[in-house]
């Protein structure tokens, strides 16, 4: 993983802020983890973005709580073990 070099300033309190919630880090890894943290959200906020959007089979509910029970339904709702 490449890192880079930048200067810029950044807000006291927000940075004292993050630093409380995870102690014992540099601040280097606290704005890394940030970061991370931003995007994962901004993804997450992508995927909500598709409700309401996406049709499933109309067999969909019972299909998937027979596969969560470790059996397997098809199309035509025949159950397999």
């Amino acid at each position: 993983m490449e890192r880079v070099r930048r200067t810029f300033e950044l807000r006291e309190d927000l940075l004292k802020s993050a630093y409380e919630l995870v102690p014992k880090h540099k601040k280097r890894d606290v704005i890394e983890l940030s970061l991370e943290e931003f995007i994962a959200s901004r993804r997450q906020k992508d995927l909500t973005d598709l409700r309401g959007k996406i049709s499933f089979h109309e067999n969909y509910e019972n299909g998937y709580k027979a596969m969560r029970d470790g059996k397997y339904q098809d199309i035509e709702g025949v159950v397999t073990e």
